[in-house]
């Protein structure tokens, strides 16, 4: 298992003609086809920048941790927006108002970089899938119940998003990561405590086939676990 505590985030800053990103490179770079997994926490810090519609060459989570505006025709306002797609599935456009959005990028394998669309039709060589949201509304805390609760109910193909709440000092089991390709925890609220470590709110963890099934014990005010867990036959090589 792979973790990264948001204490150890590194950003850096990224100009574009439409405007500046602020990039956290969790796990592997942004932009750089290297092997693995690629995971980014992305900040768009012009007002009102869009990023207009395309599609990737591989399944994506993103889950919207900041700001507010719009993911498509759905306003985005306080909750954490969680979207998956299928590879070749168009999306967008996002369109943070304010001061902008902050949104975090799991993915199994690197990706070459948003096909634009319509000018990128002619790469779009597989058919369009699924493009799913769900949300859950932070600010709980502190969390008192253990639960758990599908924000994207499990699908045929193993595609889950699931929210694991647990109490202050308490242990949560996750889900063993031999049921799919690979798997993302991220804390969403609260803190997780390892190897006598407070691990704070966007902390990271990434689980392969053959992992051991993690376990997870709350900080101070408990933990809300995301779970995004990638369908069978997703790509990761």
């Amino acid at each position: 298992m792979q973790v990264i505590s948001a204490s150890d985030f590194k950003p850096r800053l990224i100009d574009t003609p439409e405007g500046q990103f602020k990039i956290v490179d969790i796990i592997g770079r942004n932009g750089q086809l290297a092997p693995g997994p690629q995971c980014f926490l992305t900040e768009t810090r012009s007002m009102g920048m869009t990023v207009r519609p395309h599609f990737h060459k591989v399944e994506q989570f993103q889950v919207f941790v900041g700001g507010s505006g719009y993911f498509g025709k759905k306003a985005i306002s306080e909750p954490t927006l969680i979207h998956y797609a299928d590879r070749f599935t168009p999306y967008g456009p996002i369109k943070p108002d304010g001061v902008g959005f902050q949104y975090m990028t799991l993915r199994l394998k690197a990706d070459p970089g948003p096909r634009p669309m319509p000018a990128a039709r002619s790469e779009k060589t597989e058919p369009t899938g699924r493009s799913l949201t769900c949300e859950y509304r932070t600010k709980e805390l502190p969390i008192t119940e253990s639960a758990r609760t599908d924000l994207i109910a499990n699908q045929t193909d193993g595609l889950t998003v699931r929210l694991l709440k647990c109490p202050t000092n308490q242990e949560i089991a996750g889900v063993n990561p031999t049921d799919n390709p690979g798997q993302y925890y991220i804390v969403i609220d609260g803190a997780v405590i390892r190897d006598g470590r407070e691990l704070p709110r966007l902390s990271t963890f990434f689980l392969k086939p053959g992992d051991e099934g993690p376990n997870f014990v709350a900080g101070h005010d408990g933990v809300a676990l995301l779970l995004a867990a990638f369908p069978n036959g997703a790509v990761s090589e």
